[in-house]
């Protein structure tokens, strides 16, 4: 674990292999020295507090250098409610894993992914749940904005709450049980998910892990669900 409340001074390379740097809870001091993820697929892991504040500007991003992957390690529990992070600014605007909300006013919005990116749901999230922003998706002539969502289980069944995907048209979805267990169909476990996706047309359902998938009201245009490639179980209530 590096940073806590001071800035990172001194110069970081992870090398080959599939790699994660963890930031210090709490960290928003910039740092001085540049982090680098080397070869692989690596990962870098903060709080939602600490992603908001070096979203704020590309500053960070330009320390940065083959990290793949942003985590956000801390269920978000923020007074006063809101946060929201500009992805694009913070340099991970493909593939972000979260750590749910906590209480009844939290809401974490991610702005700025890029079409086709993922988000991985990994914990529960309370009533107003999370939002993803995909860049320009509300522009006129683009009709064909992609998300991914994981939504994944472990050593229990998770209700991963609201999603809220705004002007994407395809929302994708893997219901994904990590667990060691998880052999047959009586130790696989279930993800809960609502969606909110108001111009959402098509999904395709994959993955191991049973799926119950909410229909917000607003998720009023899906027409096609293609869960050929999901192994566990799928209840849909539109």
């Amino acid at each position: 674990m590096f940073g806590d409340t001071t800035a990172i001074t001194k110069a970081i390379d992870l090398g080959a292999g599939d790699d994660t740097l963890v930031l210090g809870a709490g960290t928003t001091a910039l740092p001085t020295a540049d982090l680098k993820g080397g070869d692989g697929t690596d990962t870098l892991s903060m709080t939602a507090a600490s992603a908001v504040a070096f979203g704020a500007s590309a500053t960070f991003a330009g320390k940065l250098s083959g990290f793949e992957r942003l985590a956000i390690n801390d269920q978000v529990n923020q007074s006063g409610g809101a946060l929201t992070i500009n992805l694009e600014n913070l340099g991970f605007a493909n593939y972000v894993t979260t750590s749910g909300t906590a209480t009844t006013d939290n809401l974490l919005t991610l702005d700025k992914m890029a079409s086709g990116g993922t988000v991985v749901l990994t914990n529960t999230v309370t009533t107003k749940g999370i939002a993803v922003a995909v860049k320009d998706a509300g522009v006129s002539g683009h009709n064909s904005d992609v998300l991914n969502v994981i939504a994944r289980v472990d050593a229990s069944d998770v209700t991963h709450g609201l999603l809220t995907v705004a002007n994407v048209e395809t929302v994708n979805i893997k219901a994904e049980d990590i667990s060691v267990t998880a052999t047959d169909a009586t130790t696989i476990k279930t993800s809960t998910l609502t969606l909110k996706a108001d111009k959402a047309t098509s999904s395709t359902i994959t993955g191991n892990a049973h799926l119950t998938l909410n229909l917000d009201a607003a998720t009023d245009k899906l027409v096609t669900v293609n869960a050929t490639d999901l192994t566990g179980n799928l209840t849909l209530d539109a």
